[in-house]
């Protein structure tokens, strides 16, 4: 099959459009090169489409190629619109559902040309099917849809770029015009072929030429990309000069203002490079950076130098390519000469500031100096200003004020005026300053600095105290003088006068100076006054006497002492001794008290029963106090309860006859009052019959009439043992005196209660010391039992071992005999050191802890100083009773015997270790011929005793040899613990013994 003329054409314009379109993906970092691409793609499918279609012989293969020109077709005019919108800076209007459109109109497309193509297109009847012949064919309904989707994409499109065109600077007019055209020109060819006023169909060559307008865009405007990433820059700088350069350094835009400073017009500089302009060349150097940078200019204008803040901006693409920069140009000569004039100002004020005598300063809210003046480093004591600036200012505050100028400093009071504060100097010395200070806060709030100015005031601020301190002085001495000082003329006329208690006086103060004595006190005292004072005026004696002066509604006794002042004048001074008065009073009335108390011990002592010596107290008391009745209630052993134990009433019966039992848990006594009286508190009840109704020991009708109540603790040895009870018809029936007195019976009454309880335990105790002689005798008898068995035990031994040894070898023998004696011994000390424990706790159950301790200690005191034993011993609650002790003492005598013997053999040190635990008994049978009793309890108490010998040997483990002193603790584990005992090696020999304990510690 030969190629024909038409398809070459094709087939030509497939390679061009490939080749257009593999330019613009080279051009791929400016926008809209991607767009270009797939549009020259979709027009190079179409040229494809149609050559194979002329050449293919057959229907169904130029309907094949029909079908895939129309997919191309399709995605002509989504691609023009896309390229339209992101062109024109309006992408955001391709939304997601405005994609979806586009692709969904494809893909039906491509639906319908698949399996419904005559919808789209179909050949006419008749029409020639041969190679190099097109096909003669009708438009269906969907073909008309396609038409109508596509003018009105490319309409719009249309319309967007003539409106870009209108709003768009003049350099880039001639972009979007082309644009216009490579839109503009298929849609027409395309109309001249649809109502067939031509000849041919010259859409192809139309579209190809489209695609070759496009491409020439990407080559011929290198800033294609520029409108959308500068345009927002310039136009909100629209105000200020701006140049807009491209990647080559060569200016692409500049508006007027940016000329203007430059000293030329918009022509002159436009598509010039930077590198070639003198004004602009400082600028050339920060082209090479990414990042947006600032920089200054300065610029000879005719009326002089201009200074700019330049701001240098790159312009990076959505896809981050790099393709120019915009160059923004602010004139900020106005700002630096206004800069130059307040340079000049603060060096002025600097001049102003280190010339004044005061100190300046200002810091940090951290205390740091940013500022400071010459005369505040002298007042601080710096050399120099230099010097103090390295210091914190919080360095200078005595360390009692730091925390609160820490506070003050942090916090950022505002304003301090002439605040008197002492600094410390950098000399260690003080230094008074009067401050000023304010907080400088930026627009938020935040602290920015404090500024303020000191003034020593030191020598002022000494002088000032001095006085202080003398008028505190003569203050103090006034205030500490309680006395009352008159001034008085021999006419009786009050000239001064002074008291630190005004209630003293006779008269209001405000009538005092200048009022005659006649006019403002009684006559006959006033008389007596001015007697007085001529007296003293012509004598010129001191005078003294006493007199009694009515105040108010109570009558208080005064010494006056007055001595001549001046020529006519007395000074008196008058002190209120009714205090005095009433303490002569009371001891008078205590030692009468004393006299009774005296008596009242002197019954004590004589009377035997400790009744007999209640009830004469309570006689004494009543005697002393004015009360309608009084008991003695003892508590009983247990606390809960009471006993009342003497009474003296009134009454007949009394309220609470002797003898009856009352619960100290009542509404009465609270658990907080009695809290009171155990800590030796008097409780006294105003109206005690409200609390009275609830107490069921006391009649019903002898409640209503008591008023008070006083309830006085017995307490001997800080222990309460009962109370006194006191009642009255009356209210406030009892002072504080009468409380004294009571309280002072209650303390010898509880003495002589106590001493007759002790007498009666002392006569228990000495029941119980003759019932624990007798078990001591018991005791005894079953040691003399033990040691008797020990001594047979070792009898038979020495026995043995003599016939072992051959006839005539005596020493052998006492060698025997030395070493039975020896271990005899110290079984002997292992019962003396139990009975010293037992003896301590009276034998009660002793700690198995301390008992080990103490056994273990004794057999070691008898080793060589040339070896030592390690003892370990977990501490536990288990305690044994008295019997068990002993024989515990024996196994652990002889377990350390044994560990001495045989884990010391040709060693100088080892290691005893013991653990006590309480834990159920084993299932497995023991070892040894022993079996646990049968009241075992299953809760038993394990002793287990190792050392790090060589252990025991298997003959021992195996019970074929055991030695008399693993017999003996066999048969006391047996016959005495009734327990069983466990044989192992586990680095060492182990033994465990099981036993039923006493209670735990």
């Amino acid at each position: 099959m030969s190629l024909t003329y038409e398809s070459g054409l094709f087939f030509t314009l497939t390679l061009t459009a490939v080749s257009l379109g593999i330019f613009a993906w080279s051009r791929r970092h400016t926008t809209n090169a991607l767009n270009t691409t797939w549009f020259m793609l979709n027009i190079a499918l179409w040229m494809l489409a149609l050559g194979m279609g002329l050449q293919s012989p057959t229907l169904s293969t130029k309907l094949l190629w029909a079908r895939v020109q129309i997919l191309a077709q399709v995605n002509i005019p989504a691609l023009v619109f896309i390229l339209t919108l992101t062109h024109t800076e309006q992408k955001t209007r391709l939304t997601t559902l405005s994609h979806v459109g586009l692709a969904l109109m494809s893909v039906l497309t491509l639906s319908v040309a698949i399996f419904k193509l005559p919808w789209i297109i179909y050949p006419k009847p008749g029409s020639v099917v041969a190679t190099g012949a097109p096909l003669d064919l009708e438009y269906g309904g969907w073909f008309w849809m396609l038409q109508l989707y596509a003018y009105l994409l490319f309409i719009y499109s249309a319309f967007v770029l003539f409106m870009y065109i209108w709003r768009s600077p003049r350099p880039y007019r001639e972009q979007t015009t082309s644009l216009l055209f490579a839109l503009l020109i298929p849609a027409s060819s395309n109309l001249l072929n649809i109502f067939n006023l031509v000849s041919i169909d010259i859409t192809p060559f139309a579209t190809i030429l489209s695609g070759g307008i496009l491409t020439w865009n990407l080559t011929q405007y290198l800033i294609f990309d520029l409108i959308a990433s500068g345009r927002e820059t310039i136009t909100r700088n629209m105000h200020e000069g701006f140049i807009v350069i491209d990647a080559t350094g060569r200016i692409q835009e500049l508006n007027p203002a940016a000329a203007q400073a430059l000293g030329g017009s918009v022509i002159t500089f436009n598509r010039q490079l930077i590198s070639n302009l003198a004004v602009l060349r400082p600028l050339h150097t920060h082209l090479g950076l990414k990042q947006p940078r600032e920089t200054s200019l300065i610029l000879d204008q005719p009326d002089g130098k201009r200074y700019y803040r330049t701001t240098i901006t790159p312009l990076i693409t959505r896809r981050g390519d790099f393709t120019g920069y915009v160059i923004v140009l602010q004139d900020i000569t106005p700002q630096e000469q206004a800069r130059e004039a307040l340079k000049d100002k603060e060096r002025q004020y600097a001049e102003l500031v280190e010339r004044v005598p005061v100190g300046i300063f200002r810091t940090n809210v951290n205390g740091e100096f940013l500022e400071a003046n010459t005369a505040l480093a002298q007042i601080l004591g710096a050399p120099d200003r230099e010097t103090l600036v390295q210091h914190n200012a919080l360095e200078f505050i005595p360390q009692e004020s730091l925390g609160m100028w820490e506070q003050l400093w942090s916090n950022g009071t505002r304003i301090i005026h002439n605040v008197e504060i002492p600094l410390k100097r950098a000399d260690a010395s003080q230094v008074w300053v009067a401050m000023s200070m304010q907080t400088i806060t930026d627009e938020i709030g935040n602290i920015e600095y404090h500024a303020g100015a000191i003034e020593d005031i030191t020598a002022h601020k000494l002088t000032e105290m001095e006085l202080r301190d003398s008028e505190q002085r003569g203050r103090a001495i006034l205030q500490a003088f309680p006395d009352l000082m008159f001034v008085v003329d021999r006419e009786g006329i009050c000239h001064d006068w002074y008291a630190t208690n005004t209630d003293l006086l006779a008269v209001p103060p405000n009538r005092l100076v200048g009022e005659n004595l006649r006019a403002i006190l009684p006559s006959p005292f006033a008389e007596r006054v001015i007697a007085r004072c001529k007296q003293v005026i012509e004598t010129g004696e001191m005078g003294v006497w006493e007199y009694p002066l009515l105040l108010g509604n109570q009558r208080r006794q005064f010494e006056a002492r007055m001595v001549p002042y001046g020529e006519d004048k007395t000074l008196s001074v008058v002190r209120d001794i009714t205090e005095r008065k009433a303490a002569e009073e009371r001891s008078s009335a205590y030692a009468a008290r004393l006299e009774i108390l005296h008596e009242l011990d002197r019954a004590i002592i004589e009377a035997q029963a400790p009744d007999i010596i209640a009830q004469a107290a309570l006689q004494r008391i009543r005697e002393l106090i004015p009360c309608q009745g009084c008991n003695i209630i003892t508590l009983t052993s247990n606390a809960a309860g009471a006993r009342v134990f003497a009474v003296s009433s009134d009454l007949n019966p009394p309220l609470l006859p002797a003898g009856t039992q009352v619960t100290i848990d009542n509404p009465l006594l609270t658990r907080d009052k009695i809290a009171q009286l155990h800590r030796g508190e008097i409780l006294r009840f105003m109206d005690a019959s409200e609390y009275l109704e609830k107490i069921p020991e006391i009649a019903a009708t002898r409640k209503a009439w008591i008023r008070t109540l006083l309830v006085v603790p017995l307490r001997a040895r800080e222990d309460l043992i009962g109370v006194i009870n006191l009642i009255a018809t009356e209210d406030n029936a009892f002072t504080d005196e009468h409380l004294a007195v009571v309280q002072e019976i209650a303390a010898s009454l509880a003495i002589a209660i106590q001493q007759t309880e002790l007498r009666e335990q002392a006569q228990r105790e000495a029941a119980a010391k003759t019932t624990l002689l007798e078990d001591v005798k018991h005791r005894v008898n079953g040691y003399f039992a033990t040691i008797l068995s020990l001594l047979l035990r070792e009898e038979y031994q020495a026995k043995k071992l003599r016939q072992r040894l051959q006839a005539g070898d005596s020493d052998a023998v006492a060698q025997v005999y030395e070493l039975a004696i020896a271990q005899l011994t110290q079984r002997v000390e292992g019962l003396a050191t139990v009975h010293k424990m037992l003896s301590k706790t009276q034998w009660q159950p002793i700690s198995l802890y301390a008992l080990a301790v103490e056994v273990i200690d004794t057999t070691l005191a008898a080793l060589p100083d040339d070896q030592f034993v390690n003892l370990d011993i977990e501490p536990s609650p288990v305690r044994v009773d008295a019997k068990s002790a002993s024989s515990l003492a024996l196994i652990l005598h002889e377990l350390t015997t044994n560990a001495i013997k045989y884990a010391l053999k040709q060693r100088a040190q080892g290691q005893i270790k013991i653990r006590i635990t309480s834990e159920p008994a084993p299932e497995a049978a023991p070892k040894m011929a022993s079996e646990m009793a049968p009241e075992v309890a299953p809760q038993t108490v394990c002793l287990e005793f190792r050392d790090d010998g060589p252990g025991y040997p298997e003959p021992v483990l195996q019970l074929k040899e055991i030695d008399v002193g693993l017999q003996l603790i066999e048969e006391m584990v047996r016959r005495d613990l009734r327990g069983h005992l466990d044989l192992y090696n586990d680095h060492g020999a182990v033994m465990r013994i099981f036993f039923r304990g006493s209670e735990m510690a």
